[in-house]
């Protein structure tokens, strides 16, 4: 009865851990596919930088928890020293490619390594069910609720970012990635598409929330962007108002005065972000400032679309008002 006991929890485990590779798997091919549904690199930069997120933030930290839990206990029988190794080496492959993603200048290269990403996981995950987790779960000699706890715990850490090995490739991957995303936007740029440009610029600034230096290079360049356009008479699309269609805050009385003329720069973002976040649906701000904010404007258009309402109420010379109302 213990015993029958036992095996009930192990086959419990099993499926477990299956579900969770279907899980990972799905996730992999949704993001692929997202990938390859973009029209060139420059459209397809967000969708980069969520594929190389999930690939560093969750499939080489379960990687690497197998390696150290699962293959461990399985290499005990010398029957499978080629396997392992051979499960071994696609892990490293899978380094390598997402490494050629996020560094590659080609977009028909990009899609074909994301492709090939996809291909090689299905194939990598299939064996590990089918060889190594059945073999484990049909033997006596190993517990796989035991290894599958100790996975469990080995993959948390990994995942919280204890692992400093991986979180250097992570950290070196993603300022490529920023690299090569800021030289498409230099060239759209170069070629009169500023206000798209600027748009990648904001939307880059959101993605990479958690890295604030690149966050501040982003915003430089933004401000750069916006100002040399400005003074060049180049005419942007995010210039004209945004206005909700109820006309929400416009002379409205839930609305007050947020005048940041005297804050340094970059607490200036920092307080107009959090003021807006504050915010009930219905009430806004009005901005006042010592320049133009359209970089703020682009920065909104990325991280709150369809949430605000923004509309020019003086147009300097020496003082700028806007005033921002959260509709959603």
């Amino acid at each position: 009865m213990i015993k029958n006991t036992i095996k009930t929890a192990e086959y419990e485990v099993f499926e477990k851990m299956v579900d969770h590779h279907d899980q990972i798997l799905d996730a992999l091919s949704n993001r692929v596919d997202n990938l390859n549904g973009c029209e060139d690199l420059e459209s397809a930069g967000s969708s980069i930088a969520v594929l190389i997120d999930y690939i560093t933030g969750e499939v080489l930290p379960h990687a690497k928890a197998e390696e150290e839990t699962i293959y461990k206990s399985v290499l005990s029988d010398p029957r499978f020293d080629v396997l392992i190794k051979e499960m071994i080496q696609e892990h490293e492959r899978v380094t390598e490619i997402y490494k050629n993603i996020a560094t590659s200048r080609d977009f028909l290269h990009v899609k074909s390594l994301a492709t090939d990403l996809s291909t090689l996981m299905k194939v990598h995950v299939g064996k590990e069910n089918e060889e190594v987790l059945s073999y484990l779960l049909e033997s006596n000699d190993f517990n796989l609720v035991e290894i599958f706890s100790t996975m469990v715990k080995r993959y948390t850490e990994l995942k919280d970012g204890l692992n400093d090995d991986l979180k250097s490739v992570e950290s070196t991957t993603v300022d490529s990635l920023f690299e090569l995303v800021l030289e498409s936007v230099k060239a759209l740029e170069n070629s009169g598409e500023t206000d798209a440009a600027a748009r990648m610029l904001a939307k880059l600034g959101a993605v990479l929330s958690e890295r604030s230096d690149l966050v501040a290079r982003a915003n430089l360049e933004l401000h750069r962007m916006v100002l040399k356009a400005t003074r060049s008479g180049v005419s942007l699309k995010s210039k004209s108002d945004v206005k909700h269609q109820e006309k929400v805050g416009e002379g409205h009385a839930n609305v007050f005065d947020l005048d940041v003329r005297e804050m340094k720069p970059a607490k200036r973002h920092k307080t107009i972000f959090e003021t807006f976040q504050n915010l009930e649906a219905g009430k806004g701000f009005m901005l006042i400032n010592d320049h133009d904010p359209l970089p703020l404007k682009y920065q909104f258009e990325a991280e709150y679309a369809n949430q605000f309402a923004w509309s020019y109420k003086e147009s300097g010379p020496r003082v700028w008002k806007v005033e921002i109302v959260r509709v959603a």
